[in-house]
């Protein structure tokens, strides 16, 4: 099964906050198996924003390792028609257009949101397309 990392799990891999291990544990599981992930591009961005709005001043390093996760090996999906359907069906259901692409794409490739987003799981969770690592 194939696993649709949000960015709210990746975004851990550089901050200390709770359930950080849990995130390291994600990051190590993509490393080693890293066709086994898929993220919409939108990830990326989602990253990038997060990034710059909770690390201030990043040392070199920690830049470095952002641009590492572009390298990964992910699959990254950007959007089509049918996404955009997925899209437009989960916003209806409650979910922002950021989620609704991550649990779209969970649905398309027939596998599984992991995130970090309790409120958002909860709202589609009787659909059994995501999981919640908190």
């Amino acid at each position: 099964m194939v696993h649709i990392v949000d960015a709210s799990v990746a975004i851990k891999w550089f901050i200390q906050e709770t359930e950080r291990d849990i995130a390291l544990s994600v990051l190590q599981r993509i490393i080693n198996k890293p066709k086994h992930f898929a993220v919409p591009e939108l990830f990326y961005f989602e990253l990038a924003h997060a990034f710059n709005r909770l690390i201030k001043k990043p040392s070199p390093l920690q830049l470095h390792l952002l641009g590492q996760v572009t390298t990964f090996g992910i699959y990254r999906f950007s959007m089509t028609p049918e996404l955009l359907s997925e899209v437009i069906y989960f916003q209806s259901l409650g979910l922002s257009g950021y989620d609704s692409a991550y649990i779209g794409l969970a649905k398309i490739l027939k596998g599984k949101w992991i995130t970090f987003d309790k409120k958002a799981h909860n709202t589609i969770e009787h659909l059994n397309l995501s999981e919640c690592l908190i």
